[in-house]
């Protein structure tokens, strides 16, 4: 599982907001407005899709927030063939879906069968083509929208919605509404040299080159990589 920061502690589970430390009532002000210290609160550590999440429950008040502490978060995790058959549902073409295959098991196969195994570097300079071509489809505002809303702001089952980003900035956790969030994810331009999603980044979990054996599963997911989401969020 992540890890959790200081920050979220297995106490706030059933607890006041007069025992919240400073940094999370502020966050609790931000998100709530008028906060009273005798009033309950219920703060619990949740795991959708390997994301650091929380389920605050204020006075009956539900709200879930994803938390951002790391340069380099690594923002969810998905099988990459039911990350290909959520890509079909969204309406893309067999030739982006076989070009991402093509990247992500970087053999030069679209089904994992190829006797070598090249860094995505490699990869991408051999294809600039099919990386450009991903990446004018995964960056439409329609395109990014559905891929946000699947894997950054809904669970998997979709039976809850994450309604603020809880992030990190020079000590302080701060946060962002998940509507003023978009705004700044979708006018983010990232460079065109890796297959992202704004500046959500899209990696193999595990590329495995050397086939060591107790990594091979790895191989079989993609991960989100946000890194440094300050620059998004400045």
């Amino acid at each position: 599982m992540p890890k959790f920061p200081k920050l979220i502690d297995s106490k706030y589970r059933h607890t006041k907001v007069k025992m919240l430390n400073s940094n999370l009532k502020e966050i609790i002000k931000d998100i709530y407005g008028k906060v009273k210290e005798r009033d309950d609160i219920s703060i619990v550590k949740i795991y959708p899709m390997r994301r650091k999440a929380i389920k605050i429950n204020y006075k009956g008040d539900i709200v879930y927030a994803m938390i951002l502490d790391d340069e380099a978060e690594t923002i969810c995790e998905e099988n990459v063939y039911k990350f290909i058959k959520i890509l079909k549902i969204f309406g893309i073409n067999e030739h982006i879906i076989n070009s991402m295959l093509l990247f992500h098991w970087s053999d030069l196969t679209y089904d994992n069968t190829g006797k070598v195994r090249y860094p995505i570097k490699y990869m991408y300079q051999k294809f600039p083509n099919k990386l450009a071509n991903i990446n004018k489809v995964f960056n439409s505002i329609q395109m990014q929208n559905k891929i946000l809303n699947k894997y950054i702001f809904y669970d998997p089952k979709r039976t809850f919605h994450i309604s603020y980003i809880i992030y990190k900035k020079d000590g302080i956790y701060k946060t962002i509404s998940k509507e003023e969030a978009s705004k700044k994810i979708l006018a983010y331009k990232e460079d065109d040299d890796k297959i992202h999603v704004g500046p959500l980044q899209i990696h193999n979990k595990k590329r495995n080159i050397i086939r060591n054996k107790a990594c091979e599963t790895q191989r079989y997911y993609i991960k989100f990589i946000w890194r440094d989401y300050l620059k998004t969020f400045n």
